[in-house]
């Protein structure tokens, strides 16, 4: 037998693995079947009510479970123990875990969690006999339609199509409320009618729109029945004498209104054309009598209900999820104003145009080819020859242009060319990666340098006899195709772009100086796509250029949604950030709001925790906007002639070296403190976390940050509040306390009677007020009962430290100074 804390562990232990363990799984899944029902009953309320915490580990555990048994061969050969715990188990699951939180169907893993569940249900029970089965069932979709918004966030996920099994798989529409289904349909045609995925599918809605038209205007007729009905019985007849009193117009008043009563109850009911377009468009004949309306509008429900089947057919659909999430959660949810389009694709500024009319190859420039050109930037005429033989290689003709005369390598062909009326060359070869203007991997040009030097060139090719080692056959880049006029194509490749040679740099045999510019040529070597945009802005003296992307970071920087980037670092999270800005700076710096038509700067905010990465990324996207800012200036022959005077007085400037660069906190102290300070001229803002929180507090007026908390035990009646402030007052420090201040502030009065590690204790402190969002910080038990397989540092101490943690909140609070983690709560205590 386990108890609930065991199973919590067990749960627990499999957070930390790293991979799918399947024997912790299963001996997690041996611990739930054995468990008396109480146990269990105390394991699912646990994670019920820290669901959020546990939510992934428990979708994977479930998901292990429905591998295992649904999709098992029939042959295997299950204990009948078994089927009948897993019956229970998973009924609980559903009762205790899924019905009780509804409220957090719209976290990532919820539908995948509740579709698992329904299956594994489906699966151990008997669909035949068990009425318990179908109760569970009938239970779970009350439960969803009673919550307001939840039926539309997760039938319009990715695994709605539980909710599909539940009503007619399962065959519960038979056995849900009539009333309920109707609202169910209405909440269904609601999401597909105002998607803009839809709507060139009104076609398939027309069924549910004639039933609700139907509806609406035949219960008009009923409710008008129901009111004559009432007034007859409320209205008395005139008696006798009245009568001979009544004159001839009153008397013909009286009996024509009794004759209309008793017309509109007998004769046909009228209707407009369009009620009888909806009827034809049914298949139904029209009601003769309100007598036969009740029954005509039960079957005219039947029918709305049954569409429910074709409007289903739409679902999943992203857009109708995120419709189905901002309704259910507009604080946490919401729209843009303009969604992007699905085929829409943000130009990075100095990609290949279909305008720069090069030819089928897309030549790349290396780091060391762009500092070649910048270092030519005064000399216009010598820049513009060396792009007009870029565009001769590009064009495929080579042998026509000569351009393969000269060869200086031999395992893969590195060609020079020598540039008329000077002495410059260019070292060229074939390569291949990810074309962008393709969107695939294909050949392509790489361009090593543009230089008269003859040691640079030396240099360049040594190094690169070296990095062609590591190349495979399939890097060889053999020129194949040759299409009209002798013209050379590049093959469009088929290979995974992974493969790349850099994989192969470990294996040489060289020094480290070598092996370091062989890692520089082949890995951090980046390339800059040949353009117009690239021409006119080096002429111009353009510094930063957007270069050539692999797929995948191309594909995340199109993403028409949000997007969660995770990966190690260098990996190019940081890449795609600022080139998705940039993009979408340039691309779409004015918007419209639909509602008025109101022009507007699109304000974009790039948050880092660092403040020299702030202030690197904030300098480098300017740079970049600057240079293509540069592409798209016109000139005439004397502007530039004037530009370029103005420029040369500028960088003969004297510097004085007594001048610092802007100390970077400052830098950040200089934007305003309230979002609603800020201006056009702020964005985009790149500000760290703290900036970002100051802004937040002073936005919406936070004052009290610090809540007064009602610990378990007494106050440090010790605390010497003088002695505090003398021991600490050589700290520069604000209100808010890192580890740099807990260590030099708070620990040499926390310390005394322990011989523990204050950066271990600093961390441990964060367990006690992190690990459950559900509460401020964890009491004493519940720290001395978390899982000492996740938390094993202070397994043994846990009421020293939770004395310490005490004593800490104290100081804190009397000084009144705030920690990270009362940082994140202020939107709860203010």
């Amino acid at each position: 037998m386990a108890d609930g804390r065991l199973l919590i562990e067990l749960l627990e232990d499999l957070t930390k693995s790293q991979n799918n363990d399947g024997q912790k799984h299963d001996a997690l899944l041996e611990h739930c079947l054995g468990a008396s029902e109480s146990d269990l009953d105390e394991f699912l309320e646990d994670i019920s009510s820290s669901l959020i915490t546990y939510l992934p580990t428990l979708q994977i555990f479930i998901s292990h479970l429905c591998k295992k048994f649904l999709k098992a061969s029939p042959s295997l050969n299950l204990q009948a123990r078994w089927k009948t715990s897993l019956d229970k188990f998973a009924s609980l699951l559903i009762t205790i875990v899924i019905m009780n939180n509804l409220h957090n169907s719209d976290i990532p893993g919820f539908g995948e969690l509740f579709h698992n569940c329904i299956e594994l249900l489906w699966w151990t029970g008997n669909k035949n006999k068990n009425s318990r089965l179908k109760l569970i069932f009938q239970s779970v979709f009350s439960a969803i339609l009673n919550a307001d918004g939840v039926l539309g966030v997760l039938v319009s996920g990715i695994h709605g199509h539980c909710l599909k099994r539940i009503m007619f798989d399962f065959n519960m529409i038979v056995q849900i409320e009539q009333e309920k289904l109707l609202k169910a349909v209405d909440t269904v045609a609601a999401l597909v009618e105002k998607c803009s995925e839809h709507k060139n599918d009104s076609s398939r809605l027309s069924v549910y729109k004639a039933c609700t038209a139907l509806l609406k205007s035949l219960r008009s007729h009923q409710n008008v029945e129901e009111i004559l009905i009432v007034n007859r019985k409320n209205s008395l007849p005139p008696m006798l004498d009245d009568m001979v009193k009544l004159d001839e117009e009153s008397r013909t008043h009286h009996w024509n209104r009794k004759r209309a009563t008793s017309n509109l109850h007998n004769n046909l009911i009228l209707l407009s054309s369009e009620d009888e377009q909806h009827l034809a468009k049914l298949g139904m004949s029209r009601p003769q009598k309100l007598s036969d309306l009740p029954h005509f509008l039960r079957d005219l429900e039947r029918k709305k209900i049954n569409s429910i089947q074709v409007l289903m057919e739409f679902l999943p659909c992203a857009s109708c999820h995120k419709q189905a999430l901002v309704y259910f959660s507009p604080d946490k949810h919401f729209l843009e104003e303009e969604p992007v389009p699905s085929d829409f694709l943000y130009r990075l500024p100095f990609e290949f145009n279909d305008g720069d009319m090069l030819g089928p190859w897309d030549i790349l420039l290396s780091e060391n080819t762009i500092k070649d050109l910048q270092k030519l930037e005064s000399t216009p005429e010598v820049i513009r020859a060396v792009m007009k033989k870029l565009g001769h290689i590009s064009s495929g003709k080579w042998d026509n242009y000569e351009l393969r005369c000269t060869m200086r390598t031999s395992t893969i062909p590195v060609y020079e060319i020598a540039l008329p009326d000077n002495d410059l060359k260019i070292l060229w070869q074939v390569d291949y990666g990810f074309s962008i203007r393709r969107n695939s991997l294909t050949q392509l040009i790489k361009i090593w340098a543009v230089t008269d030097i003859k040691e640079r060139i030396d240099k360049i090719l040594e190094t690169l006899s070296i990095v062609h080692q590591v190349y495979t056959s399939k890097h060889l880049c053999e020129v194949k195709q040759t299409g009209k006029g002798d013209v050379i194509l590049p093959m469009i490749l088929e290979e995974e772009e992974t493969k790349s040679p850099e994989n192969g740099s470990c294996n040489l045999q060289i020094d480290d100086e070598k092996l370091l510019e062989v890692h520089k040529m082949l890995v951090t070597n980046k390339f800059v796509p040949l353009s117009k945009n690239l021409y006119k802005s080096l002429v111009l003296g353009g510094f930063n250029f957007t270069f050539q992307v692999s797929k995948k970071e191309y594909e995340i920087i199109n993403s028409p949604t949000s997007a969660i980037v995770i990966g190690r670092s260098g990996t190019g999270k940081t890449t795609c950030i600022v080139f998705r800005q940039i993009a979408s700076y340039l691309d779409r710096q004015l918007c419209k709001i639909p509602s008025d038509n109101r022009a507007f700067h699109k304000r974009q905010i790039f948050i880092t925790v660092s403040p020299n990465l702030c202030h690197r990324v904030k300098e480098y996207f300017n740079r970049l906007r600057e240079s293509a800012m540069l592409a798209g200036k016109k000139m005439s022959k004397a502007q530039f002639h004037d530009y370029r005077r103005k420029k040369e007085k500028e960088e003969d400037k004297e510097i004085d070296p007594m001048l610092e660069e802007r100390d970077e906190e400052q830098e950040l102290d200089d934007i305003p403190n309230s979002f609603r300070e800020l201006t056009d001229q702020h964005f985009p803002l790149f500000i760290t976390y703290d900036k970002f929180a100051k802004m937040l507090q002073e936005t919406y007026s936070i004052k009290n940050l610090i809540t007064k908390r009602k610990l378990d035990a007494d106050d440090n009646n010790s605390y010497d509040e003088e002695e505090f402030h003398q021991r600490s007052s050589s700290i520069k420090t604000t209100n808010y306390v890192d580890y740099n201040v807990f260590q030099k502030k708070y620990w040499p009065h926390l310390a005394n009677d322990y011989n523990f590690d204050c950066e271990l204790v600093y961390s441990e402190f964060s367990i006690i007020k992190g690990s459950n969002p559900e509460v401020d910080f964890l009491s004493r038990e519940k720290y001395r009962n978390i899982s000492t397989k996740k938390y094993p540092v202070f397994s043994y101490n846990r009421d020293q430290i939770y004395d310490l943690f005490q004593r800490y909140e104290t100081l804190k609070t009397r000084n009144g100074h705030y920690d990270s983690i009362d940082r994140t709560r202020w939107p709860t205590y203010s």
